[in-house]
């Protein structure tokens, strides 16, 4: 992902409030922003954290869209490697995330007015 600082910055920033992240998933994305792809062991060393932190941030974010992974025979051994999932992809995760949480709001709102009403 080619974006200028300030805008992949205002991405994190939405990533993070938007989905709730913690810290060291930010960290994860904005290496693999750098790196284009990378193994858990490099995001380890390069967002300075714990492999169960990776791993458990990783299936967080894998499981939302943001991150894939591809299989790659790296020194003799099957790794996986992750990387971004292309901008639109992570655009559109956001954009669903925002249209639930606003739907819910809806509701909540419909509910409490049906209360008052009776």
């Amino acid at each position: 992902m080619n974006l200028p600082k300030t805008l992949s910055e205002k991405l994190f920033a939405s990533i993070e409030e938007i989905l709730k992240l913690p810290k060291s998933a930010i960290y994860i994305l904005q290496v693999l922003s750098k790196e284009k792809e990378a193994t858990i062991e490099k995001l380890m060393e390069l967002a300075n954290i714990s492999r169960r932190t990776a791993h458990e941030c990783l299936k967080k974010m894998r499981d939302y869209g943001l991150v894939k992974r591809k299989a790659s025979e790296i020194e003799g051994r099957l790794r996986y490697v992750y990387f971004l999932a292309p901008l639109p992809e992570i655009i559109e995760v956001l954009r669903k995330t925002l249209q639930r949480k606003l739907k819910n709001l809806e509701e909540l709102q419909k509910r409490l007015g049906d209360e008052q009403n009776e």
